[in-house]
């Protein structure tokens, strides 16, 4: 062969004929232009394919690109309950809206890649090759673009220039953005180049000399070149919408949201803010709403779940959210939440939304109706104010003349706080539902304190000695004082020590003249001779109620104050309610009954300590006493008086005191549902018919009788009263001034206290709330006078 190793001048003529017979060599030309051929014409079919691609098919995969969708769930916002007193929202959610725009449609200059993209989707797959095409449909979408910001400026009622300004901003916070995010990435390149080069450093002053120089080699052959550009970042924000105007009503929002037409790139979010229009009506019952965090999130699920509320009302809780704190905000707030909705959202490449769809509907929160009767509790209200100098803070504007006049007279208030009253409460309650009719405590605050926050009444608020924040209603525990010789009376009467018609002289006191003594002892140094039963409570003789409770011992006297509901909460719809305090001697002597109508259907008396009571403490011979009078280290709260009150005008039932009276929820569609009324419950305490007629009488002498202690202050010749004054010592200060009733006497409808904290005597400070309040619900139609012609005849004593 031709290639054979050898010399050609050697070979004989015979081998040189024998080789041009069999030479396959002798033309490579045509071998290697075949291998070509066959190589060529798969490369220019490839080329060819890509020809066609770039010419015909290029934007059918570029509108490919573009048309692609993502998918996402947007939560719906939704409002939570009102809370209304007689049809006047006292709580409601204020819903407002902002517009937002897509950035893309802010941005000036417009970015290149979004502005072609937007222009194909005005061409055919057939026009978009043709440049001039291409270039007016831009030119389209920019001036349908500006076109669109001057219909939005005037939609939401600004000028051109403002709205010009508005779009300035969102674009320099974008562009900010981009720059530290370009920053940090080419900080961290950097950092990393120079981490790179010292560890290559370091291995090459390890290596040998022909090693480093391979390791060079090698370094030089496999390392990519540096870039002198980095590639533009792109962050998130610039395909998201953004708030060109915030705060705006419904009817504007919808005015845009509706013609996507002429807006577009143009979204739009709802929130809601809580407001609380009435101010300071019923503040402490009303109570607030604030947001919760992580931490809150996941309490409540537990409470949740064990109380066995399930998911209801807190399954879509996420921090952020407002919940209830306080008052019924925080007891019915599973009702008043409301449930969020679901959206569907499709969104084009550059993050636009091209479809909108509704998974789930938003529930709107229930509406929560109180029992009070808005003229009783403004009266209340203004009763108290009056009585303790106190009127609110209420929400202004931060630094305004306003503001600065109501801080100059709380802190007029502040100073004379050692010659007024430190607060106090009025409560009535129908005593057949328990709804309560008003429930005003003094002194109070502008719940809008505590959504808009003015810092220098918000720092006057907390400084406050008053605490204006405290809910007396439902947390005040103090001593009752004589109006709790009422329950006295009571078990003095059931347990069989006490003879309501035997007499007990009274000097002023019950033994030395330094102690145990009564009111007009200390103050005029006279006594009340001899007085029953009737009478004592009449002219609230202590010493009357020292010899009952000296006599009856302690055991009756705790046992019936647990019975009667002292010692443990009433269970109002309210939270953070007290109990109050009942002090319990370690040995409770067995009780009996004897000699009363209905003592063979009673059951013997339970006197092991109920859930809430206090643990067995020392006790002395004074305990008793004190605890006959309403004093020693017994502590209650208006609540509970009312409920005794109500027991004796009911002959023994005690109302569970309700201040909401129906929840309302909403559909779906936002239509109102059934209303749900709330429950009335009640405890019955068995009390002989003989007990009643003398306690009712001594209530009813307190009033009618020229001598009794609250006649002055109280009586009126509308309605009689029936009701008990009460003046507890404090030990340091002035005393605390109660008085406590029910009305009319004849056919009992409501029953009430008044209370003053450190207010002074019952009857010449409690006394005048009292008549005050009777007064307003006679005006109101609360309550019926009981006349001559349909007045049962009083049972004689």
């Amino acid at each position: 062969m031709l290639n054979r190793p050898g010399n050609f001048l050697s070979e004989s003529e015979e081998g040189a004929g024998l080789r041009g017979d069999y030479d396959l060599d002798k033309n490579p030309g045509v071998r290697l232009a075949g291998l070509f051929v066959l190589i060529l014409i798969p490369l220019l079919v490839v080329c060819g394919k890509l020809a066609s691609l770039q010419a015909f098919q290029a934007e059918d995969f570029i509108a490919g690109f573009e048309s692609r969708v993502t998918e996402s769930f947007k939560p719906i916002e939704t409002t939570d309950g009102r809370i209304l007193i007689d049809g006047r929202e006292l709580a409601r959610d204020v819903a407002t809206y902002e517009l937002k725009v897509h950035y893309r449609w802010l941005e000036e200059p417009a970015d290149g890649l979004w502005l072609r993209q937007r222009a194909r989707e005005r061409l055919s797959s057939d026009e978009r090759s043709d440049r001039e095409l291409i270039d007016a449909a831009q030119q389209e979408v920019l001036a349908e673009r500006h076109r669109m910001w001057t219909r939005l400026a005037a939609a939401i009622g600004i000028s051109d220039e403002e709205f010009a300004r508005k779009r300035a901003d969102n674009q320099q916070r974008i562009e900010r953005i981009v720059a530290l995010v370009e920053r940090s990435r080419d900080q961290r390149a950097d950092e990393a180049a120079e981490t790179e080069h010292q560890k290559r450093q370091e291995q090459l002053d390890k290596e040998t000399l022909w090693g480093s120089a391979w390791e060079r080699l090698r370094t030089e052959l496999t390392t990519p070149p540096k870039r002198r550009r980095r590639e533009p970042i792109t962050v998130r924000e610039e395909f998201e919408y953004h708030v060109i105007a915030e705060d705006l009503p419904y009817e504007k929002v919808a005015a845009v949201v509706t013609r996507p037409s002429l807006y577009p790139g143009v979204d739009f979010d709802m929130r809601t803010e809580r407001d609380y229009p009435e101010g300071s009506l019923a503040a402490h019952i009303v109570g607030t709403r604030q947001p919760v965090d992580d931490e809150d999130v996941k309490s409540r699920a537990i409470s949740s779940a064990a109380d066995g509320a399930g998911d209801f009302g807190n399954s879509d809780l996420q921090a952020g959210d407002r919940t209830g704190r306080t008052g019924v905000e925080r007891s019915y707030d599973r009702y008043l939440r409301g449930q969020r909705g679901l959206e569907r959202i499709v969104s084009n490449s550059a993050g636009e939304i091209i479809l909108r769809e509704i998974v789930r509907q938003p529930q709107p929160g229930a509406d929560i109706d109180l029992a009070l009767i808005e003229p009783l509790q403004r009266h209340a209200e203004a009763l108290l104010d009056k009585a303790t100098n106190s009127l609110p803070l209420k929400w202004v504007a931060e630094g305004t003349t306003e503001s600065r006049q109501q801080l100059a007279r709380a802190r007029e208030a502040a100073a004379e706080t050692a010659s007024r009253p430190t607060g106090g409460c009025i409560v009535a309650i129908n005593i057949h539902s328990g709804q309560i009719l008003c429930a005003a405590a003094a002194p109070r605050f502008d719940l809008r304190l505590l959504v808009d926050h003015n810092a220098e009444l918000w720092q006057a608020l907390q400084l406050d000695k008053r605490s204006p924040l405290f809910p007396r209603v439902t947390s005040m525990a103090i001593a009752p004082g004589s109006v709790f010789k009422t329950l006295t009376a009571i078990a003095g009467l059931e347990s069989g020590s006490l003879d309501p018609e035997a007499s007990v002289f009274c000097r002023g006191y019950l033994k030395t003249p330094e102690r145990h003594r009564c009111y007009i002892y200390r103050h005029y140094g006279v006594g009340h001779n001899d007085v029953s039963l009737v009478d004592a409570l009449c002219k609230s003789c202590n010493v009357y109620f020292y010899t009952v409770g000296a006599e009856m011992k302690a055991g009756p006297l705790v046992d019936w104050s647990e019975r009667l509901g002292f010692g443990r909460r009433t269970g109002i719809d309210l939270p953070f309610e007290s109990g109050g305090h009942l002090p319990r001697p370690k040995a409770v002597e067995t009780i009996t009954l004897a000699n009363f109508e209905q003592a063979a259907m009673d059951e013997s008396p339970d006197t092991s300590p109920k859930p809430d009571a206090a643990p067995p403490e020392p006790w002395y011979e004074g305990d008793t006493l004190g605890l006959a009078i309403g004093q020693s280290r017994l502590s209650v709260t208006p609540l509970q008086i009312a409920r005794l009150m109500a027991a004796v005008a009911t002959g023994g039932d005690m109302p569970s005191p309700r201040v909401v009276r129906a929840v309302t929820p909403h559909s779906a569609e936002g239509g109102p549902a059934s209303t749900i009324l709330v429950p009335s419950q009640k405890e019955h305490v068995p009390l002989s018919a003989r007990t009643l007629k003398y306690v009712r009488a001594g209530l009813e002498e307190v009033v009618a009788s020229r001598g009794g202690t609250g006649h002055r202050t109280v009586f009126t010749k509308e309605v009689s009263i029936a009701g008990k004054t009460g003046t507890a010592e404090t030990g340091s200060g002035r005393d605390h001034g109660w008085f406590a009733g029910y009305v009319p006497a004849e056919d009992p409808q409501v029953a009430f206290v008044a209370v003053l904290e450190h207010g002074g005597s019952g009857g010449q400070v409690a006394g005048p709330l009292a008549k005050g309040l009777v007064e307003e619900m006679l005006r109101l139609g609360l309550i019926i006078p009981v006349t001559a012609g349909n007045a049962d005849s009083p049972d004689s004593l």
